[in-house]
């Protein structure tokens, strides 16, 4: 992706200190960026937005008049089906304060004082993917008027999106993408014997690759921490699969719907005391079930920062000890019944070798 095409984006940024938009806005332009508009007056946000059309929203949370929440809602219903991601920045930076911003919308929550790099590069990430998704957008509209002699075309304008948007994630880091490699192909291998039909396969194939989008709204203090997580921390990365279903919500095909259904729910469990909704038993869509065993194979038998890799045969145990109650054990028996084929892909992308920069945390 060209840097010049992130660089024409529009920033808006509404902060009641006319020194920290100063400040801001000088520090963007000497990154590359050109269109910036200031707004410190909360009241008129709403009129800049609509004015200006903003690509992104950097907003301050504590402002008089009106808070920040209140014109995170504002932009909300203005933007409508549009994906218009907001970094929120404040002085307050307790987890509570964290996540009542991420659980109301924010994409990502950066505290004050903060460090330039660190800024620029969580702008960048969030750019990267809403020039992305702007393409794909502008792309299926053309389609769109084409649909009747170019059915087959868009399909594969979405499976485009699909791959794109499953690379987003690894701007976090210098991930080698085998993780999504290997969930991807073992959650097709899975769902053969569900009774889905090669096509339906073909799809959760795509699908599984985009489980962990939402990861690109964590914070990277977060999603790389290399030590166990505070309880405030957890609550935050959790919300990675609400950031992902946003992302993919509004999809008017097959893939996109069924990728949304992915991100959302591949963490609930079977007994119903997973996240984000709590779901049970088969209230949990299919492939994220199928996803949710395929994702947890992967995270046991994969070296992390805070853990070697599980040897296989421990990982099945595992997944055997589970099932009923992390896991479908319709699933789990299928997983078993295909056994040597999984264990093949594993070996087929194996993870990076050591010293290599580490993908984000498993969310398990």
């Amino acid at each position: 992706m060209a840097q010049g095409s992130i660089h024409k984006s529009k920033i808006l940024v509404v902060d009641d200190e006319p020194s920290f938009t100063g400040m801001l806005e000088i520090l963007l332009k000497v990154e590359g960026f050109v269109a910036i508009r200031a707004v410190n007056d909360a009241r008129e946000a709403a009129g800049a937005f609509i004015g200006f059309e903003p690509n992104l929203v950097i907003l301050d949370l504590n402002m008089p008049g009106m808070s920040g929440l209140e014109v995170m809602a504002q932009i909300r219903d203005l933007a409508g089906d549009r994906w218009i991601p907001i970094v929120v920045v404040s002085g307050e930076n307790d987890g509570d304060t964290v996540t009542k911003a991420l659980q109301s919308g924010a994409q990502d929550f950066i505290g004050k004082p903060f460090r330039r790099a660190e800024v620029v590069s969580r702008l960048r990430n969030l750019l990267k993917v809403k020039v992305l998704q702007d393409e794909v957008e502008q792309k299926n509209l053309f389609l769109q008027e084409r649909v009747e002699a170019g059915t087959k075309e868009l399909l594969e304008s979405h499976k485009d999106l699909i791959r794109r948007l499953s690379r987003c994630s690894e701007y976090r880091d210098d991930d080698t993408g085998h993780h999504i490699q290997r969930v991807s192909r073992t959650s097709e291998v899975l769902s053969r014997g569900t009774g889905l039909s090669p096509e339906q396969m073909a799809v959760v194939r795509e699908a599984a690759a985009m489980h962990d989008i939402g990861k690109v709204g964590i914070p990277d203090a977060i999603l790389l921490k290399p030590a166990k997580l505070t309880p405030e921390e957890w609550e935050i990365m959790k919300t990675h699969t609400l950031i992902g279903a946003a992302l993919l919500a509004g999809g008017n095909s097959p893939l996109l719907r069924l990728s949304e259904q992915v991100a959302m729910s591949h963490h609930e469990r079977w007994d119903g005391k997973g996240y984000p909704a709590g779901l049970g038993g088969e209230e949990i869509p299919l492939a994220a079930r199928i996803v949710s065993v395929c994702d947890v194979f992967d995270a046991l038998t994969s070296r992390r920062p805070y853990k070697e890799p599980w040897p296989a045969e421990r990982a099945k145990e595992e997944l055997v000890a589970q099932g009923g109650k992390q896991f479908d054990m319709d699933l789990v028996t299928l997983f078993l019944e295909r056994w040597a084929d999984l264990v093949e892909i594993r070996e087929f992308y194996p993870d990076a070798p050591r010293g290599t920069t580490w993908p984000g945390r498993s969310a398990y």
